[in-house]
This record gives structure tokens, C-alpha cells and sequence, in this order.
């Protein structure tokens, strides 16, 4: 696991020698193996690595999950950031979903600890079932194709070193090494939709298709490479479609009217 670990974190140029990564460590198992990895390699890839946890104060026993993080990290003899969010509060402000309301939270809490540590990048644990589960989670709410190529294994400042690994290489690994994790009641919620996704519509589809899972990520990686193909096009076009009338950008239509329809969408996109 470790080799293949460094491996993909190298090919991707995931991390440099001599940078500071922080990890987001909720306690579960895909955070916890993310943690391990990252100290158990630090040497090898010439990298310092601290951690955060949020405290979403979402459910009675979240302050339990918060210290058994701080024993995880004092074993692993890493410096841990703790921080507090009322999501339900921030949620009813804000007139939004739970799952959306964490989320902003949480990378904002993220974002800030990096900064204030010293952090250039922060570490995600997803992983391969997560990425097929944001594709069709995308999939469901209309994406196109951009949206399609779902998470990255990099987007400023966050990386994702695990998305190659299957969630049951993870426990496996932590289950190997001795490593434990806790399991978050709330991921078997039915009211949140990538609950619903991973225990109802994922099982589903692995009666049509086993290998389901890694065929989506597949997908996505590909979508992910046909973008920045895309990418380059549109730069191009750009060129040719925008005048500069002195007091603002114009586009010519007449240029525009030229382009092929798989391409001009995504030109009036940017």
C-alpha cells in the first residue's frame, strides 16, 4: 500500500520535498488511512504533515470523534487543530441543506488552519467510491460533461491522494497495520443524498455491472483529460471571438456564430 501510495502521489506531483501538507481528519477510516500514509511516507517524499479536525456538532457523540482524533494524532505524534461549527445554526442562517452548509464550513475552516500553520496544500481522504459517487450524484442534478469529471486530484490548494484506492484497500490497510477508526453514524442517513447514492443506488447498479465503481472513476478520469483538451480550445477561440472596446470586453458575434456548437456553450461559459 505504501509503495502504491507514493507512486501515485509522485506521478501526479501530488506533493514537492520540503512542503507542508495539512490533512482533514474526521476519525473515519478513509481520513484515518490518509493520516497514516502521509507519516508513515513524510520521510520519503520530504514533507511535514499536520492535521485538522472540525467539530460539526451535528450529533451528541461529535465530541468523542474529536478526541479520539487527538489521541490518533498524538500517537502519530502530529500537531493537531481542533475547530467548533454550529452546522444545524449555520444551515437555518443561511437557508441552505446540511450537507451543503458542512461542507462551506468545513473548507473554510480547512482553508484558514492551512494558512495560519503554514500549510501550502490540505489532504482530502476521498477515495475511489466517493469519486463514483459524486459522478453521479452530478449525473442526477443535470451536469454536463465538466461537471462529470467530478473531484480532482488536485485543485488548489486540495489534494487527493487516495482517489485510485477502493474504500475497502483503506480497511484493509488500517486493519493490517492495527490502526483504528470510528464509524459516523450519520453516513447512513437516508435524508442526505450521497447516503442514498452509496447504500441505494450504488448496490444497485453493481447487480447490472460488479466493477461499476471503477468504471465511473474511469469515466471520470477521461472526462477529466477530454477538459483540459477543451481547456486549450477554448484559450484559442477566446482569441478570436473578444474585442476590446476600451471600456469593457465585447464579443463578436459573427465569430461566435462560427463555432462549432460543442464549443461555443463552453466559450460563453468563460
Amino acid at each position: 500500500m505504501d509503495k502504491l501510495f507514493i507512486e501515485n502521489v509522485t506521478r501526479r506531483q501530488l506533493l514537492a520535498p520540503g512542503e507542508r501538507v495539512l490533512t482533514a481528519v474526521s476519525g473515519g477510516a478513509d481520513s484515518v488511512a490518509l493520516l497514516v500514509l502521509l507519516q508513515r511516507n513524510a520521510q520519503s517524499l520530504g514533507i511535514e504533515v499536520a492535521a485538522a479536525h472540525l467539530d460539526h456538532g451535528m450529533r451528541p457523540e461529535s465530541g468523542e470523534d474529536a478526541e479520539f482524533v487527538r489521541r490518533l494524532c498524538a500517537e502519530l505524534d502530529i500537531p493537531l487543530c481542533v475547530g467548533k461549527r454550529d452546522i444545524p445554526k449555520l444551515s437555518r442562517i443561511d437557508k441552505e441543506g446540511l450537507e451543503a452548509s458542512a461542507r462551506r464550513a468545513r473548507r473554510e475552516f480547512l482553508m484558514e488552519t492551512a494558512a495560519t500553520r503554514g500549510c501550502v496544500k490540505v489532504a482530502l481522504g476521498h477515495h475511489r467510491g466517493d469519486q463514483a459517487e459524486t459522478l453521479l450524484h452530478r449525473l442526477l442534478r443535470g451536469s454536463g460533461s465538466s461537471g462529470l469529471s467530478a473531484m480532482q486530484p488536485w485543485s488548489p490548494p486540495f489534494i487527493r491522494p487516495l482517489l485510485p484506492f477502493a474504500r475497502e484497500q483503506l480497511q484493509e490497510f488500517l486493519a493490517e497495520h492495527g490502526w483504528p477508526f470510528i464509524e459516523d453514524a450519520s453516513n447512513r442517513d437516508p435524508r442526505f443524498t450521497r447516503n442514498r447514492i452509496r447504500h441505494q443506488l450504488l448496490p444497485l447498479l453493481e447487480n447490472f455491472n460488479p466493477r461499476i465503481e471503477e468504471h465511473l472513476c474511469r469515466l471520470s478520469e477521461r472526462l477529466s483529460e477530454e477538459e483540459a483538451f477543451w481547456r486549450e480550445r477554448e484559450d484559442e477561440a477566446l482569441k478570436g471571438v473578444l474585442l476590446d472596446r476600451g471600456d469593457g470586453l465585447s464579443l463578436s458575434r459573427g465569430q461566435l456564430l462560427e463555432l462549432h456548437p460543442a464549443l461555443l456553450p463552453r466559450v460563453l461559459r468563460r
